[in-house]
């Protein structure tokens, strides 16, 4: 399993986040400054990766170590950003690149499987379920966004939970 630089997991994982949970400057109006805030500034993708070393991870075979996901999962993603636009950039990863929108398909693209599950690294290689059950955690994390008693804000290692009128929400 390749292990790639930390810079390129971290950028990879920044600009999902920020695709998933971007600024809302309007709640900013509504509820007040610390709802405008994006999920870069509020370091969620340190929370992903973390969560994907560490609570998503799988067993290898005779092995008692759990194998990380961050790596693998940010070479996912770049990998299927070059299915959405072809690119020449070698020093950035392709995902960063991509508009919010690209990024959003480039999940699309991988919850649908659309794409040659041969060409992914272990252990999404040929592996359907795989792929499936770390997309759908991906887009799970709407659901750090918005809770049933209100906004989630999570910042540098804890969670603060706001319960105010939500109701630009319902």
């Amino acid at each position: 399993m390749a292990i790639m630089p930390e810079e390129y997991v971290q950028a990879t994982f920044i600009a999902l986040t920020d695709a998933i949970l971007p600024s809302t400057p309007q709640l900013g109006e509504m509820l007040g400054h610390e709802h405008t805030f994006s999920a870069p500034e509020m370091a969620i993708h340190e929370y992903v990766i973390y969560a994907l070393d560490n609570y998503l991870s799988i067993q290898e075979q005779f092995s008692s170590s759990p194998v990380p996901l961050a790596s693998p999962t940010a070479v996912l993603l770049n990998i299927a950003a070059f299915h959405i636009v072809d690119t020449d950039q070698t020093t950035t990863p392709p995902f960063v690149t991509l508009s919010r929108r690209d990024r959003i398909r480039t999940l699309s693209l991988l919850e649908n499987l659309s794409l040659d599950l041969y060409l992914l690294p272990p252990p999404f290689q040929n592996n359907a379920g795989m792929i499936k059950h770390i997309t759908d955690a991906l887009n799970r994390l709407r659901c750090l966004a918005i809770t049933r008693n209100g906004l989630l804000m999570v910042k540098r290692g804890y969670i603060r939970q706001t319960i105010e009128d939500l109701s630009f929400f319902r």
